[in-house]
């Protein structure tokens, strides 16, 4: 059965062979077009590596699995020409034909050559690239031999070969150059450079990991080489030791950097035994031959002993994205190599990022020292983005003097920035380049770009009509209730209690104020702080643009989400913004419990909405034990789905205005809701500053909304 490029299936074909070649490699001449080139190797009649190219002289294709053309082997002892003709097109077409030019395809591979002494030759007629060898058994002597063979091979074939080497293996017993079964080593052609990375104790030292940055044609290339560690009586927790090999990994490149990145090795295990692996994919990440699996239909091959998968390259979203094809390529005895080509050399698209300053090493703070130092006020500004601007420049410079960290005892420049503003369409970008041409699917949307303008607006839904308001209006006046809801002027001590109601690691605003800059903040700074947010709400000024800012991210539902509705929005505002609003929320909160039934629990003072379900299940109990002359229970329970997201400004705020809310709280609230500006973050890109649809006039997510 033969497939060719249109949208059918050919359920025969017939070749006519004659004259099959014999012993050497030899091309077979073509005819006509289209056509195809027949390589076979005798030597390979096991492996049955073959490749294939089209007959108009487009580029070749290594391995066993060719979307765009047939590829096989034979065996014979004479060599003839063959025509093979393509008709008809596979219903799963792979990559783009032709593919781009050689030269603008970055080769990226993995193998392990089961000790790469005396085998760089085989190594060099891999090609250019960037390559991640497992279990080189190089030692501190064996080494510098292999790196010194390795480049002057190379520039043979005018290439300049780099070698970024892990830890050096330990000698073998008994011996005074030949290293122990371990060692991994990063071969490129391009300008590298060793990445250093806070490894766990003992980590780096088991020569089975190293990391370097490479540069392709401007754009920044992170790859690690990984070799785990073997099951076995020599290591029993094998996987535990890899597990924790990828642990930082994990933390410093999979969650730490941003880019294209690349992580790729022996791993010695499969997949989905390793709990690190997991947590890469929840973050976008997938292995080369599942992506070609995806996009080309192009079923995994064995990489170890032609048995199990061993051999893997783990791609970042952004690599995944430059992705062309994945060969599987058989040089070394135990193990095939696997390569990506990535490609690079396409259509440019800018990344609009937030950056936000680094973390205070509070730890290194001499915090007391700090506390009891004289605090200069921040004077009244023209404009109140101004104040906050002079305020976070305070805040930071009045640190210096107290990290214990260097000798000036500054506080590092990577931790300031809380006082720089640059306007949403001035933020600095990063460019990425993407691939123009590939497979497009209808149901998926992988580019930034394409990400972000997919959706026009937040919601269509129409605003209401004067009619429904006024006739709104005159119910809440006729039956809300008028309520209690005192409005004291915030302190210090209310500011403290609620910064102690958050979680640890509280998502940080726009603004870069995180919740231990709050927590830990110069006595002075707090004061400044509280009064600023009294003369707010007394409406002497208005909310500056720093906090007006809302970052959206989507917070996956279960594990494996992969579709839309899987993914729930959150907007994260400013700490100091959800501060003021907790604290309100709190009051009116307690008002409004003395005014609606005991069976509201939902954001009620001592209450949550598990004790609903709770509650239920008592009523159900008590019916079933009853009498059977009693009274039966019945009823049904319905969710409303975004019922949240549907409501409408207007007539919250007149029943917030009926129910007796002061207007100390309402004004600043309804400011925000009116001014502030949401951007939803995709893989640390953020989409244009946008605003709620006017027609809509709906709420955003703070503390006050739930109301």
């Amino acid at each position: 059965m033969i497939t060719g490029r249109t949208s059918r299936l050919i359920p025969t074909a017939v070749l006519w062979i004659s004259q099959l070649c014999s012993c050497a490699a030899t091309p077979m001449p073509y005819l006509g077009e289209p056509c195809a080139l027949l390589y076979y190797n005798s030597a390979k009649v096991s492996g049955l590596e073959t490749s294939c190219e089209s007959g108009s002289g487009g580029h070749p294709w290594e391995g066993n699995h060719n979307r765009h053309a047939v590829c096989f082997a034979t065996a014979a002892n004479d060599h003839h020409h063959a025509r093979l003709y393509r008709i008809g097109e596979a219903h799963n077409p792979g990559p783009t034909w032709p593919l781009p030019p050689t030269e603008e395809l970055l080769a990226v591979g993995t193998t392990n050559p089961s000790g790469l002494n005396g085998k760089e030759d085989l190594q060099i007629q891999q090609g250019p690239g960037i390559w991640h060898l497992a279990e080189t058994q190089l030692s501190h002597v064996t080494g510098p031999i292999v790196r010194r063979k390795l480049a002057q091979l190379g520039r043979a074939q005018q290439r300049q070969v780099r070698c970024i080497e892990g830890a050096p293996a330990p000698l073998r017993a008994h011996s005074h150059w030949a290293g122990s079964w371990t060692g991994v080593l990063i071969a490129t052609d391009l300008p590298a450079r060793p990445l250093t990375l806070p490894w766990d104790a003992g980590v780096f030292e088991t020569g089975r990991v190293t990391t370097a940055r490479h540069i392709f044609d401007g754009v920044p290339i992170t790859t690690t080489a990984v070799y785990g560690f073997p099951p076995g009586p020599t290591y029993p927790d094998a996987r535990a030791l890899t597990d924790r090999l990828l642990a930082t990994i994990t933390r410093e490149i999979v969650v730490g950097l941003q880019g294209v990145r690349v992580v790729a090795g022996d791993f010695n295990h499969d997949e989905s035994t390793l709990p690190q692996i997991a947590l890469w994919k929840q973050h976008g990440w997938v292995e080369a031959q599942q992506l070609a699996l995806a996009l080309w239909q192009q079923q995994p091959q064995p990489t170890c002993k032609g048995a199990t998968q061993r051999d893997l390259i783990f791609l970042s979203p952004e690599a995944a994205a430059l992705t062309q094809r994945v060969r599987i390529k058989d040089v070394y005895m135990e193990h095939s190599s696997v390569i990506v080509d990535l490609w690079t050399k396409a259509q440019q698209q800018q990344i609009r990022r937030w950056r936000q300053p680094a973390a205070i090493p509070w730890g290194s703070i001499n915090i007391p020292g700090w506390h009891s130092a004289s605090l200069a006020p921040v004077h009244e500004q023209e404009t109140s983005t101004a104040w906050y601007q002079h305020f976070a420049y305070s805040f930071e410079n009045s640190l210096n003097g107290y990290v214990e960290l260097d000798h000036n005892k500054d506080l590092p420049r990577r931790c300031k920035g809380r006082a720089k503003w640059t306007e949403p369409e001035q933020v600095d970008t990063d460019r990425l380049l993407c691939p123009g041409h590939g497979i497009e699917q209808d149901s998926f949307v992988t580019h930034i770009n394409d990400i972000h303008s997919s959706s026009s607006s937040w919601n269509t839904s129409t605003r209401l009509s004067n009619e429904e308001l006024t006739r709104i209006a005159s119910f809440v006046q006729a039956y809300i209730p008028k309520g209690h809801f005192p409005c004291e002027p915030i302190t210090v001590s209310m500011w403290d209690d609620t910064l102690k109601k958050y979680r640890p690691h509280a998502a940080k605003g726009a603004d870069g104020f995180a919740l231990q800059d709050l927590r830990q903040m110069h006595p002075g700074h707090k004061q400044q702080l509280v009064k600023w947010l009294n003369s707010l709400e007394d409406g002497q000024t208005t909310w500056p643009k720093q906090l007006l800012q809302g970052t959206v991210s989507c917070i996956a539902k279960t594990a494996n989400s992969k579709a839309a509705d899987s993914y729930r929005p959150i907007v994260i505002y400013s700490l100091i913004y959800r501060t003021w609003a907790a604290i309100r929320s709190k009051t009116i909160l307690k008002g409004v419990s003395h005014l609606i039934h005991d069976t509201a629990y939902g954001f009620m003072p001592e209450k949550e909405a598990m004790q609903y379900v709770f509650a239920m299940q008592a009523l159900v109990e008590l019916s079933a034990q009853a009498d059977h002359s009693a009274d039966g229970l019945c009823g049904f329970a319905v969710d409303l789905q975004r019922c949240f997201n549907n409501l409408r400004r207007e007539p919250v705020a007149l029943i917030a205005k009926a129910l007796g809310i002061s207007d100390k709280v309402l004004n600043p609230w309804l400011d925000f809701l009116h001014n502030n500006q949401r951007r939803f973050v995709v893989r640390g890109s953020l989409r244009r500053p946008g605003q709620p649809p006017p027609p809509s006039d709906l709420l955003s997510d703070s503390p006050k909304d739930a109301l």
